[in-house]
């Protein structure tokens, strides 16, 4: 399974050597021994996030020009859940970790701990 990668091009000489379709959001082409190439990106990898901004508005084009820059690319299947807390929402509960399963299951169970329930974990913390 193809996973998510992160590239980081630090100066103009850097070269990511993959084509982009019309809306410079699919890779169309990946040049062979390429920084692209070398971190396992592929045709059909969408681009997911430039410089950690995954809304991906403006001129994406001159952003991926851009240098310094850091692009995160990952396959099709890689679909983030994004939820948008609305300005009422409480806030979410410290402690609490989101976990995005790329494809398929997580590969391991989860079971709550009862309210309070950290105060069994002792003095060191537990785990």
């Amino acid at each position: 399974m193809a996973s998510v990668q992160t590239l980081h091009l630090p100066d103009k000489d850097a070269k990511l050597g993959c084509g982009f379709d019309s809306t410079c959001r699919e890779v169309t082409k990946v040049q062979p021994g390429s920084l692209a190439d070398q971190h396992g990106v592929a045709p059909g990898f969408i681009l997911m996030s430039i410089n950690g901004d995954d809304s991906l508005t403006g001129d994406i084009k001159e952003k991926l020009k851009a240098r310094p820059v850091t692009l995160q690319l990952g396959p099709k299947e890689a679909k983030e859940v994004v939820t948008e807390a609305s300005p009422h929402s409480p806030p979410e509960p410290e402690g609490v970790v989101t976990l995005v399963a790329m494809e398929g299951s997580l590969g391991f169970g989860v079971s709550a701990f009862p309210p309070g329930g950290d105060e069994d974990l002792g003095e060191e913390g537990g785990a």
